[in-house]
């Protein structure tokens, strides 16, 4: 039995996607610990029914205090365990689950692994310094670390040398794509609109206002003819991120949608994605655009950067306003076709999560 210590379960379908798939070929258990009532039973269908344990957080304020919540969840998940005897421990974050699997793996006399994601090398590592012994332990103890980016990876072997020394076995497995990516990626090259587009959350971090002022500069400035289209949010969330009273000619804003259908017709448009987040711990959005032809625009450091390699794809500081315009033009120029069908086919099919999962398996020994 495969255990896994997932504190984001009940917030990202990544999880459920990747546990899915391990439970077709071994046992999974999936420890879930949470706050919100309302979380409790999200995505609890399917191969995962009744393979789910969800645990309670009822103090609210024990977050404040990561050191107290981190040992308290490894209680809780311990005596949810209820004697069963974990094979391997799986911990899909390195702070929040990690800790957990360190101290369960010892109880058990166990392997365990983890996933170094965003969270934990732009809050964790660098917030908590009184801990880093504590992180050196998981890490050294681990027996693999998996990097869900390249570019992590990277930023820890640079900014913390001697924490990634402690690593046994670092390897790189990204997220998988959902399988209507792969099943409707591009069959062949077809001529773009001149469009650029962004689809997420409206949000600080998703810099939005670096992806308007760019295109006013390019479009207003330097006579480069475009129109940009942002979808995920409505026109007051826009404008109050981006401080701006009204919408130019050339800026259209699309409500938050499910339908794949809508989202893809948006891409198989538009010449660029762009998407230049402050943080990134993959963003699968970016290969939901390249499946349609789209050129990338990303961030340098996060996410995708490292993973993505050619002229198509592009990144920048996410502050870097003037690399950015200089990229963003260049992009548009050069892919009127869009990306080749061959970069295409080359990316999405080590993608599926059929594929990632058999990465897992494989590097844990199970299944």
């Amino acid at each position: 039995m495969v255990v896994h210590i997932c504190n984001n379960f009940v917030v990202s379908k990544v999880h459920y996607n990747l546990i899915t798939k391990m439970q077709d070929h071994s046992e999974q258990l999936v420890l879930v610990p949470y706050r919100n009532a309302n979380q409790k039973g999200n995505f609890e269908n399917g191969n995962l029914q009744g393979k789910i344990e969800y645990i309670r957080i009822y103090n609210s304020l024990i977050k404040f205090f990561p050191f107290m919540k981190v040992i308290l969840v490894t209680l809780l998940c311990f005596f949810s365990l209820k004697g069963r005897k974990p094979k391997y421990i799986l911990a899909h974050t390195m702070w929040s689950d990690g800790v957990c699997a360190f101290l369960l793996s010892k109880v058990f006399n166990v392997k365990y692994s983890i996933v170094v994601r965003n969270t934990d090398i732009n809050v964790f590592l660098p917030k908590l310094l009184v801990y880093r012994w504590l992180i050196s332990l998981v890490f050294e103890n681990a027996d693999n670390v998996i990097f869900v980016s390249v570019a992590h990876k990277r930023r820890l072997l640079k900014e913390y040398p001697n924490i990634y020394s402690k690593i046994i076995n670092p390897v790189v497995i990204p997220n998988g794509i959902d399988d209507y990516w792969i099943e409707n990626k591009i069959k062949k090259e077809t001529r773009k609109i001149d469009q650029v587009c962004f689809v997420g959350k409206f949000d600080r971090n998703k810099n939005l206002d670096a992806i308007y002022n760019v295109s006013k500069d390019l479009i207003e400035k330097h006579d480069v003819k475009f129109n940009l289209v942002l979808l995920g949010g409505d026109v007051s969330e826009f404008k109050d991120l981006v401080g701006v009273e009204c919408l130019p000619q050339w800026l259209s804003i699309v409500p938050k949608t499910n339908d794949n259908e809508t989202i893809c017709r948006l891409y198989r448009d538009s010449k660029v994605f762009f998407m230049p987040s402050h943080t990134e711990t993959f963003g699968l959005v970016y290969f939901e655009a390249l499946s349609q032809g789209c050129a990338i625009m990303a961030t340098k450091g996060e996410g995708i950067d490292g993973y993505l390699v050619g002229d198509f794809a592009k990144f920048n500081l996410s502050k870097d306003y003037e690399s950015m315009k200089g990229n963003l033009k260049y992009l548009l120029e050069s892919y009127s076709n869009g990306v080749g069908v061959e970069v295409v086919s080359e990316y999405l099919n080590n993608l599926s999560w059929d594929q990632i999962s058999l990465n897992y398996r494989k590097l844990i020994g199970i299944g």
